[in-house]
């Protein structure tokens, strides 16, 4: 199997067979048998996923280099830029370095705001996407203003497709802010952890009170106010754990059409605090995921669509092998190629979780151009880091699928290197065994399933 390249897992009671082209077939005992023996015999050569495998497809090898392509040579068309470190929340989970929002030097001023914008316009790509992140990025609605008024100005000589978004808690949002964005089609999203009794255990205002109602009061108002309904994204703790229906229920109330199952505390910025104490380890991550898309399934049988934004995404580079625009689910990871992240002093990092890491800062907008920033030995260092080449990647039957977080193992084990057991990895595991043990063991749900794609 070794020259085939192909990798091999148990699933129940069949054999998951894969090569690094995306195509997979399962085998039973008997067909496992013929192929450990390397007998290529007409029974077994009489299903074509098993055909495909050994004898890949123009299709699927177009596929394969398509995604090399997108992956490995385009340029960065993601830029993250930070506005402030200050928050009016202080989220126990917090991945970035926040601040209280009375807190002076932590904000982006425009001088700076100038020189990111500069060096965004540098990269060749002709469609960019500029997303704001704090701290609360709208208590710097200054700056904010400043940059897309001063993009859409430079534009004109660019000529580049520009998407705006921001990430914000909604609870400083007011009027001009909200025009502000419907005028200049900025979309943004929001978090929340499930209904009042979860969210406001971990999701609470500078003063301690928990914020669902506030969050709840600002989204009815912008549904009634301007027909805009904010997508949000879950943040897993030990409180998801006993609460997954109560959780998914609340993102089926909001008209949520996905939710995001597998995003952890972090090791990184305030959450660290309580990443080890608060967050999923394995096991209860295993029970989480399994329960929830349980659940998810159940639901989509009576006709409630919903889905698990991760899992729809691994379906996706199941059956279709299409490239993801998650980055951590790459190999190489978007770190550099796909995105870049600009901090409020103009330093620039390989990513939106590694601003607070000097181990990931790759250059300086008042110093550095977009070229030899991306084409430095330590951003080739880095991106290098996050290619599935680690000895276990490389007989993992999940390879040609799966992406790995150089950042969030640099968080917790202070390396760069993925060892046997890294998390990360283990939780893709999880994910993949899931889908894969479905589609074998229960028509239905598999058929559910593969309409997440």
């Amino acid at each position: 199997m070794e020259k085939l390249n192909i990798n091999l897992r148990r699933i129940c009671d069949h054999y998951l067979y894969t090569n690094r082209f995306g195509d997979w077939a399962f085998l039973d005992e008997k067909q496992h048998n013929l192929m450990q023996k390397k007998k290529k015999s007409p029974s077994l050569l009489k299903n074509t996923k098993i055909e495909a495998l050994l004898n890949p497809s123009k299709r699927s090898l177009e596929r394969y280099y398509q995604k090399i392509r997108r992956y490995e040579f385009r340029n960065t068309s993601l830029h993250i830029i930070h506005l402030t470190r200050r928050c009016n929340q202080k989220c126990r989970y917090c991945h970035s370095s926040v601040k209280s929002i009375k807190s002076k030097d932590s904000d982006l001023d425009i001088k700076t705001a100038r020189k990111i914008v500069d060096f965004i316009f540098q990269t060749p790509e002709k469609s960019i996407s500029i997303e704001f992140q704090g701290g609360e990025p709208v208590l710097n609605f200054k700056v904010l203003r400043f940059i897309v008024g001063y993009s859409q100005k430079i534009n004109k000589k660019y000529k580049k497709k520009i998407r705006y978004c921001l990430t914000t808690n909604l609870t400083a949002l007011n009027d001009e802010i909200v025009n502000f964005f419907i005028d200049n089609n900025i979309s943004f999203g929001s978090s929340l952890d499930g209904p009042k009794e979860v969210n406001d255990k971990m999701r609470v205002f500078e003063n301690g009170n928990g914020t669902y109602e506030e969050v709840m009061k600002k989204t009815e108002e912008l549904k009634k106010k301007y027909n805009i309904k904010p997508h949000f994204i879950l943040v897993t703790s030990k409180e998801s754990l006993n609460n997954y229906k109560e959780i998914i229920d609340e993102y089926v109330r909001l008209e949520q059409p996905e939710i995001q199952l597998v995003k952890n505390i972090s090791y990184t910025g305030y959450g660290k605090r309580c990443a080890g104490k608060e967050g999923l380890n394995l096991k209860q991550f295993k029970e989480f995921w399994t329960k929830s898309c349980d659940y998810i399934i159940e639901l989509n049988k009576k006709g409630i669509n919903i889905k698990p934004r991760i899992g729809g995404e691994f379906v996706k580079k199941i059956m279709r092998n299409n490239p993801t625009n998650l980055t951590e689910y790459r190999s190489p990871c978007g770190m550099i190629r796909g995105q870049l992240n600009y901090s409020i002093d103009g330093s620039i990092y390989c990513c939106d979780t590694a601003q607070n890491f000097e181990r990931f800062k790759i250059g300086d907008v008042f110093r550095d151009n977009y070229q030899e920033v991306i084409n430095s030995e330590k951003s080739k260092e880095l991106i290098d880091k996050s290619r599935l080449n680690f000895p276990q990647c490389l007989k993992c039957v999940y390879r040609s699928w799966c992406g790995i977080c150089v950042v969030e193992t640099y968080s917790k084990t202070g390396s760069t290197n993925i060892k046997k057991d890294d998390e990360w990895c283990q939780r893709n595991k999880i994910m993949f065994d899931y889908i894969f043990r479905k589609i074998l063991t229960d028509k239905e749900a598999g058929r559910i399933i593969k309409r997440w794609a």
